[in-house]
This record gives C-alpha cells, sequence and structure tokens, in this order.
C-alpha cells in the first residue's frame, strides 16, 4: 500500500470511528458511512490537484488554469451534495443526510491528503529535486520494449 493510500484508508476509517451511532453496514442508512463515502469522494479531489504537478505547491495561478480540472471538481462536489441530500438518491445510494459538522470533517480529513502532498513537495523543491530524481521502486518501473527487427 503506497504512502497515500494508506492516508486515505486511515483518513476513512477515522470518520467512520468518530461519528455516534450505528457503524455503516449494507442496506443502511448512518451518518458514519455516508461521510466515510464523502470522505472518500473528497480525497479523490484533493488527489486530482495533488496530480497537477511533481514538484510545485498547488497554491499557484497554474491550478486555476485549467478549466477541466475545474469543472471536474465542481461536478464531484455538486454530485457528492446531491447523492447526499436528495432524498430520491439517497435511498439509492444509502446515504444519510449530513449537517454542516459532517462535511466539515470529511473535508478536513480528505484534505490531509493535500497537505502531506504539500509537505514532501515542499521538501523536494528545497533540496532542488524532482520526482523523476528518485530512486523507482522495482515493480513500478517502466518496461522497455525491444524495437522489432
Amino acid at each position: 500500500m503506497t504512502g497515500l493510500a494508506a492516508v486515505m484508508a486511515a483518513g476513512t476509517l477515522i470518520a467512520i470511528s468518530v461519528l455516534p451511532g450505528p457503524l455503516p453496514a449494507e442496506g443502511a442508512e448512518t451518518a458514519a458511512g455516508t461521510v466515510a463515502f464523502t470522505t472518500f469522494a473528497l480525497f479523490q479531489l484533493f488527489n486530482l490537484l495533488n496530480l497537477r504537478s511533481d514538484t510545485a505547491s498547488v497554491f499557484n495561478a497554474r491550478t486555476l488554469a485549467n478549466r477541466a480540472v475545474l469543472v471536474a471538481i465542481l461536478g464531484v462536489v455538486v454530485l457528492q451534495v446531491l447523492v447526499v441530500s436528495v432524498p430520491a438518491l439517497r435511498g439509492f445510494f444509502d446515504t444519510a443526510p449530513l449537517g454542516w459538522r459532517e462535511w466539515l470533517l470529511a473535508a478536513g480529513i480528505a484534505s490531509s491528503a493535500l497537505w502531506l502532498e504539500e509537505i514532501r513537495k515542499f521538501f523536494l523543491r528545497r533540496r532542488g529535486r524532482t520526482l523523476e530524481d528518485l530512486p523507482v521502486p522495482r515493480h513500478t518501473a517502466p518496461v522497455r520494449h525491444r524495437p522489432r527487427s
């Protein structure tokens, strides 16, 4: 499991465990399950922002330059709000309505992926390194094909 995947897994488990009430169960609408689902969806948004550059901070003007990314982020947020707020969609997705505290909890936990990645990028920039300078684990090394003769 990669470091970011571990952060996402731990964050989702924290989101489940801090809410009072029943734990998520298949077919049951619980606040804990909905917050876990929302946290996981928001983790993906922060990951999208992280992927914009291997070393540059997300807090720069280039982040807002890609309209497709902004539309995707807005679309996911709107869809997540609808899935949690619209009764017909809640029934289909087995979600429970969330209050502003639960939304803040989900966003706060999910943003940890952004903050941890920003710290990593800061130290890479400080050392003057890029991601290409770092060693590649064997299992992710690119496969080189021989030219056909």
